[in-house]
């Protein structure tokens, strides 16, 4: 690929160019009329000197020639001259062949035009002339022709001069706007050594002060893109720091665990500890899956395709059905119509799952747990109510920390799950909330997304309900 200042010199100087031909020609067009009218004086000279030395001497006409008349086209140049003198038609001296002129000619007034003879093109001049005398009745026609060398030669040497001096003009022009490139792109080789200067954790922003306003943008553009590194970065780092603290506890019990099974003599207490191993093991896994989930969720911003909402929630809040059924819970699920949204099903069906498992949790038995989808305005709104002990106004600010929990509460989880809640939410451009549901007891959570399109929703609405029951509780 070109250099930026090779394409910059470039598309200034191809134009100069273009423009320079064009000129050139306009030029030799030019200095053509320039040669002809100059020449044309000549030939004119040579006509009007034989018209002069024509006469009639005894009822004949007489053409006493001039040689002075025709040496004066001649040049070392070797252009050729011919000439005729003619009456109606009869030749009376010169080159018999030279052709008569086309048009009609007014009596002595004279006539050029461009013919050939011999091949090759001439310019002629030609002019009619009446004899006083009785005997002559019919005017005299005196042509001169004159090849081109002379013409072509004064033609292009007025081009050429010109055009020489001008290319030099351009020539210099350019030689000095390579050097103004040079002086303008200095920012931007400062800008690569700065870049280079840097090392490779070096993530802060590039100072904008000093910078060209053409830079600006780029500059611009590059600090956002550094931005968006850094958060990656910062989230690998925080992810890899939160793994390696959380793993560490429940890892150390485990290997605490074996060592003291080894160490027991009968089954029964062998047995027990393994039973304490397997439910570590059981909240190691998940923790694992709730880390790389989160992961997931601060990673890049996922495809995202259009879901209904109502569907996709009723369909996730069935495969919960099992679980809530050997607590016993009451789960039960309400929604109608359409909720078009823009989503990721994978990612969607994490956000659903964690706020079902999170209400089934610290739901007691005899409890209810209600899944809602409804819509507000431009938005739709997926709503799980639960009938737990709640959650205190003080907490509310706090719950969607990482490994936050509520003290005092017996929970198998390890606090992430609302944490990846926030974050899928978060990628759809969804507001999460938490609050008190209106009879006053349990926890309402409610994540508003908004609609993928409106009017589409609209239309599906008013018959998407009656393939699926509005309205489900299982208990």
């Amino acid at each position: 690929m070109r250099s930026l200042r090779a394409q910059l010199a470039f598309w200034i100087l191809m134009p100069l160019l273009v423009v320079w031909a064009f000129n050139a020609w306009l030029s030799y067009q030019t200095a053509v009329e320039s040669a002809n009218r100059a020449y044309d004086r000549t030939l004119l000279g040579s006509v009007l000197a034989i018209a002069e030395r024509i006469s009639v001497v005894d009822g004949e006409i007489v053409v006493d020639l001039p040689y002075s008349s025709l040496e004066m086209l001649e040049s070392n140049l070797q252009s050729r001259v011919y000439y005729r003198v003619s009456q109606a038609g009869h030749h009376l001296t010169g080159y018999e062949d030279l052709h008569r002129p086309s048009a009609k000619l007014e009596l002595g007034k004279p006539h050029f035009y461009d013919s050939e003879y011999l091949g090759e093109p001439v310019r002629v001049a030609a002019m009619t002339k009446r004899l006083y005398d009785g005997s002559v009745k019919e005017p005299i026609l005196i042509q001169v022709a004159e090849t081109g060398e002379l013409r072509d030669s004064m033609s292009w040497k007025l081009v050429s001069d010109s055009a020489v001096k001008e290319l030099l003009l351009i020539l210099l022009a350019g030689a000095l706007m390579w050097g103004a490139l040079n002086r303008g792109l200095r920012p931007l080789y400062e800008l690569r050594n700065e870049i280079s200067r840097r090392s490779r954790t070096d993530l802060s922003r590039m100072d904008t002060g000093l910078v060209p306003t053409e830079l600006k943008p780029l500059i611009h553009a590059i600090n956002e893109h550094t931005a968006q590194v850094a958060r990656v970065t910062s989230a690998q780092k925080q992810f890899v720091a939160d793994a390696a603290h959380q793993l560490k506890t429940p890892l150390s019990v485990l290997r605490a665990q074996a060592d003291f099974a080894s160490k027991q003599e009968d089954l029964a207490s062998v047995n027990e500890v393994l039973e304490d191993m397997r439910a570590g093991t059981s909240r190691v896994s998940r923790l694992v899956d709730q880390l790389l989930s989160l992961s997931r969720a601060e990673a890049a911003a996922p495809a995202l395709v259009e879901i209904d909402l109502v569907d996709f929630t009723r369909a996730t809040t069935f495969e919960w059905l099992p679980l809530a059924l050997a607590k016993p819970i009451d789960l039960g699920f309400e929604g109608e119509g359409t909720a078009m949204i823009k989503g990721n099903n994978v990612l969607l069906h994490e956000l659903i799952a964690n706020l079902l498992d999170n209400a089934i949790r610290f739901t007691p038995a005899q409890g209810h747990v209600t899944v809602r989808v409804s819509r507000r305005g431009d938005h739709a709104v997926l709503a799980v109510e639960d009938s737990g002990p709640g959650i205190p106004p003080e907490e509310r600010s706090r719950i969607f920390d990482r490994f936050y929990q509520i003290g005092g509460r017996d929970s198998q989880g390890c606090g992430l799950g609302l944490a990846i809640t926030r974050e899928i939410a978060t990628l759809h451009g969804a507001v999460t909330s938490v609050r008190v549901p209106d009879h006053g007891t349990g926890t309402l959570f409610e994540v508003e997304f908004p609609l993928a399109s409106r009017a589409d929703s609209l239309r599906d609405g008013a018959h998407a309900g009656l393939t699926q029951p509005a309205v489900v509780h299982v208990r």
